[in-house]
């Protein structure tokens, strides 16, 4: 009896340890097949909206106050009507149906990419002649392939950090909830903020 308490105990753990990178791999999928209706139970876009107004807002500030010496009225101006203008649009934009949209663009474009074929190019050498028929092709897009951190914060919290340190790295906040493994908050990356600011 013993013996089958820690079997099962062993289980449910190891299923535990598991279940976030099924949830990621359910929200991919979603995503992917375009189930808007399943993302809105994977994802608190409440919290999330709440956290992408919070960052953003703070770098608009951040860059007024650093802007202000040049001209203060458009400084003032931005520090005021800036978080009014990012609230608008997250509320607007950020949601399942944009998600899906989005996913389905990135990957039109990686099969356009995959598409383009490169130039061939004939040596010719002592009458033989040695082909080239493809150059290796550098992607200047945000590398969403890289993960460079997939695993617990916390018993109950989760952590997906997405891209390299050269392009930034995107952080997917992930809890453990009555209903399962939601993400809560999306964590952008510091060059997009200070590039934001900047602006």
């Amino acid at each position: 009896m013993k013996k089958m308490i820690v079997v099962g105990a062993v289980a449910a753990a190891l299923l535990y340890v598991a279940s976030p990178y099924f949830a990621i791999w359910s929200i991919y999928h979603s995503a992917t097949t375009g189930d808007a209706l399943a993302l809105d139970e994977k994802i608190d876009w409440l919290t999330v909206r709440a956290g992408l107004k919070e960052q953003l807002g703070a770098a608009m500030v951040a860059g007024a106050v650093k802007n202000a010496k040049e001209d203060q009225f458009a400084a003032g101006l931005m520090a005021l009507a800036g978080p009014v203008v990012i609230d608008r649009a997250i509320d607007t934009y950020v949601n399942s149906q944009n998600l899906v949209q989005l996913i389905r663009d990135d990957e039109k474009r990686r099969a356009e990419r995959r598409k383009i074929a490169a130039p061939t190019i004939n040596i010719k050498v002592e009458d033989q002649t040695l082909a080239n028929d493809h150059f290796p092709q550098k992607d200047l897009s945000l590398n969403t392939d890289s993960i460079t951190y997939a695993f617990f914060t916390s018993p109950t919290r989760f952590r997906l950090s997405i891209g390299d340190k050269d392009k930034g790295v995107l952080n997917v906040l992930m809890r453990f909830s009555p209903g399962g493994w939601e993400v809560y908050r999306i964590g952008l990356p510091d060059e997009l903020m200070k590039e934001f600011g900047s602006k």
